[in-house]
C-alpha cells in the first residue's frame, strides 16, 4: 500500500514514485522528553516533644523537544505549483523565469500535484519542506516548612493546638523556537498568492512563538483546632477548625483565602461535620503567556456584515486574576455499636466559581453580540478582541464591510465564567470475621462503597450566555469487596458510572440535537489475587490483576478528536484499554 502525506489540502500520494527513502523521510516526527526530580526533606521535634516539625525542597525540570524535520514553507510551495513549460518542453518554476523574481527562490524546483502516477518528484517535495522545531522548558524550586503541636492551654474541653506553615515558589517557562508564527508569506513574485489583505501564513503546520517568562509565589498560614465542648449530654465532643492563607503571586498579586470548620461528635454513633471556605484558583505560566499561534480563517463580522479571511491569534492573557471559589460542606458520619465494625457517611457540598478562566474568541457569535449590546461607544472589553483599520465608532465608515473588516480576531482566556456545583458523597466501610456468618470458616472480609451524586455543574462562560452542564455521569459508584484468609488474598473492584444526555445546554434550533441522545451506563470489574510471604528477612506479596475482567468497551461518544480510524471516540472519564493482565511483586526490606 501506498502512503498517503496530507498537506495545505492536497495529497501527497507516492511522492517521488517508487522513492521509498523519501516516504521515511515524510512520516519521521521527532520528540524527546525529559524529566529530573530531585527531593529531600528533614523532620524533627523540639519542646518535649510538644512540637513536630518538618523542612522539604523539591526541584523539578522538564525539557519537551519536538522536531518536524518536513513542514512545509507557504511561500516555496506557492513559487513551486506556479509552474510553466518552456520553449524547448521543460518544466520550471515562473518565477525562475522570470529577472525580477528569480533571486527570491533560488534552486525552485517545480510541483506537479496531479501526475497520478509519481505524484511530486522527491527534489520538489524537499523543496518546499523544511525542519522547524521547538524546545519547551519548565522549572519550579519548591522550599517550605511547617511547625505544629499543642499550646499547653486551652478550654476546658481540652488543648488548643495549631499548625503554621510557610513555602516559596519560583517557577520558569521557555519555550525556543526556529520559526515564528508571525512570519507570513511575502506575495512579491508569487502569482498564486491570494492574500486579499492578509497575506498566508509562511509554515503550513504549526510552529511556536519564543516565551522566557517567570514568577514566584510566597505563601504563609495558620490552622488551629479549638475544643469547646467535652463529656456532656448530647456533646461528646464538639470542636472548631480555623485556618487562614496569605499568598502573594508575583504575576497576579495577593489572595487571601479562609476556611471555617466544625465537628459535633453527638455520642459514639453520631457526629456532625462542616465547613466553608474560600479559596482560589492562580492563573498558571501556560494561561498567562502561552506561546501566540496565528492562523487564517474565514469570520463572518456582525458589526459590519463582511465575510471573509483573517488571522485567528491563539494566544495567553497575562492580565488574569485568580479564580475564586465558595465552598459549604456538611455531613454526618454513622457508626451504630448494633453492627460492629460498620461506619456510613453522607456529605453535601455545595461550590460557586467567579472569574473562573476559559477561553474566548472573537469568531462566537455571543461573544459578538455583546461586543455590540455596547454601542454606540462600543466599549466592552470584548470589542477589543478584534482588530480593525478604523478604531473610532463615529466614523462614518466605521461599520463598513470593506474598510473596517477585521484584520485579526483573538482567542485568549479571560476570567469571565461562573460555575456552580453541588451534590453528594457517601461512603459505607464494614469489616466482619467470616466465621460471624459460617461458622469455622476462616477469614475476613472487608466492604467499601463509594458513591458520588452530582446533579448539579453548570457553567455560564460569558455573562448573560445560556448555562451549559457538564457532559458527565451524575452517578458514580466504587466498590472494593476484599476476602483476606492468612496470606492469601482476593479483591475484587466494581466501578459504574451513570447514564447521561449528551447535549450540553438548552435544546434549541442552533443547537446539537443527536439521534441517539444519550449514553449508556458504563459498568467494569477488576479482579486481584495475591500472597504474602517472607523474602531475605523482609516481606513480599506476589499479585496477579486482571482489569476490567468482562472486556468491557466504553460506549461511543462524540468528542472533538473523533476522527475515523485514528481514535477510539469516547469520553476522558471511560477507561477504554479493554481486557488486561498484571503480574508483579513488591516487598520491603
Amino acid at each position: 500500500p501506498v502512503p498517503i502525506f496530507r498537506d495545505q489540502g492536497y495529497v501527497f500520494n507516492n511522492i517521488g514514485g517508487k522513492d521509498a527513502g523519501l516516504q521515511n523521510y515524510i512520516y519521521r516526527t521527532k520528540g524527546q522528553d525529559k524529566y529530573t526530580n530531585i527531593e529531600a526533606g528533614l523532620t524533627g521535634s523540639v519542646m518535649n516533644g510538644r512540637f513536630n516539625w518538618d523542612l522539604y525542597f523539591n526541584h523539578g525540570d522538564s525539557r519537551v523537544k519536538v522536531e518536524n524535520p518536513n513542514n512545509t514553507n507557504n511561500a516555496k510551495f506557492l513559487a513551486a505549483a506556479d509552474a510553466v513549460k518552456n520553449a524547448d518542453g521543460t518544466v520550471s518554476c515562473w518565477v525562475s523565469t522570470q529577472a525580477a523574481y528569480a533571486s527570491l527562490y533560488p534552486g525552485c524546483q517545480p510541483l506537479n500535484l496531479f501526475n497520478p502516477q509519481d505524484g511530486p518528484s522527491a527534489a520538489s517535495y524537499r523543496y518546499i519542506t523544511q525542519s522547524t522545531s521547538w524546545v519547551l522548558s519548565q522549572t519550579l524550586d519548591d522550599v517550605g516548612g511547617s511547625v505544629a503541636g499543642g499550646l499547653g492551654f486551652g478550654l476546658p474541653a481540652g488543648e488548643i493546638s495549631v499548625a503554621l506553615s510557610g513555602e516559596a515558589r519560583w517557577a520558569t517557562y521557555t519555550m525556543q523556537s526556529n520559526a515564528l508564527p508571525t512570519d507570513f508569506v511575502n506575495c512579491t513574485g508569487l502569482r498564486l498568492c491570494l492574500a486579499n489583505g492578509n497575506a498566508p501564513p509562511l509554515w503550513a503546520q504549526n510552529v511556536n512563538a519564543p516565551v522566557d517568562v517567570d514568577n514566584n509565589v510566597y505563601e504563609f498560614a495558620l490552622e488551629t483546632n479549638i475544643p469547646l465542648l467535652k463529656d456532656l449530654p448530647f456533646a461528646q465532643r464538639v470542636s472548631v477548625d480555623l485556618a487562614g492563607r496569605y499568598t502573594d503571586y508575583s504575576s497576579s498579586g495577593a489572595v487571601e483565602t479562609w476556611k471555617v470548620g466544625g465537628d459535633w461528635q453527638v455520642n459514639d454513633t453520631v457526629r456532625f461535620r462542616g465547613t466553608m471556605s474560600f479559596d482560589i484558583r492562580a492563573p498558571n505560566l501556560n494561561d498567562l503567556y502561552r506561546p501566540v499561534g496565528i492562523s487564517s480563517t474565514g469570520f463572518t463580522d456582525l458589526l459590519t456584515g463582511g465575510n471573509n479571511s483573517t488571522q485567528l491569534v491563539s494566544s495567553g492573557n497575562a492580565t488574569l486574576t485568580p479564580e475564586v471559589a465558595r465552598t459549604y460542606t456538611m455531613g454526618v458520619v454513622l457508626t451504630p455499636d448494633f453492627i460492629p465494625g460498620l461506619t456510613m457517611s453522607v456529605d453535601w457540598y455545595q461550590t460557586h466559581m467567579t472569574d473562573a478562566i476559559t477561553g474566548i474568541t472573537y469568531q462566537s457569535t455571543a461573544v459578538q453580540q455583546i461586543c455590540l449590546n455596547s454601542a454606540p461607544a462600543y466599549d466592552s472589553p470584548f470589542c477589543k478582541l478584534a482588530t480593525r483599520p478604523i478604531a473610532n465608532p463615529a466614523d462614518p465608515n466605521y461599520k463598513d464591510p470593506v474598510l473596517n473588516f477585521p484584520t485579526q480576531v483573538f482567542n485568549s482566556p479571560v476570567n469571565s465564567a461562573t460555575q456552580q456545583m453541588e451534590g453528594w458523597d457517601i461512603e459505607i466501610d464494614y469489616g466482619w470475621d467470616m466465621d460471624q456468618i459460617i461458622s469455622g470458616f476462616p477469614g475476613s472480609m472487608t466492604l467499601r462503597h463509594l458513591l458520588s451524586y452530582q446533579p448539579l455543574n453548570t457553567t455560564v462562560n460569558i455573562p448573560g450566555a445560556v448555562p451549559t452542564w457538564a457532559v458527565a455521569p451524575k452517578t458514580r459508584q466504587t466498590t472494593f469487596l476484599t476476602y483476606q484468609a492468612g496470606d492469601w488474598g482476593l479483591s475484587m473492584q466494581n466501578r459504574w458510572l451513570s447514564g447521561f444526555k449528551k447535549n450540553n445546554s438548552i435544546i434549541t434550533a442552533t443547537s446539537q440535537n443527536y439521534a441517539v441522545p444519550r449514553v449508556n451506563s458504563y459498568d467494569v470489574m477488576d479482579v486481584t489475587i495475591d500472597r504474602k510471604f517472607d523474602l531475605w528477612g523482609g516481606s513480599a506479596d506476589m499479585y496477579l490483576s486482571v482489569e476490567n475482567i468482562g472486556d468491557t468497551r466504553a460506549p461511543l461518544t462524540p468528542t472533538n478528536a473523533s476522527n475515523p480510524g485514528l481514535f477510539y471516540p469516547t469520553m476522558g472519564f471511560f477507561d477504554d484499554m479493554g481486557r488486561y493482565f498484571t503480574i508483579g511483586i513488591r516487598g520491603n526490606l
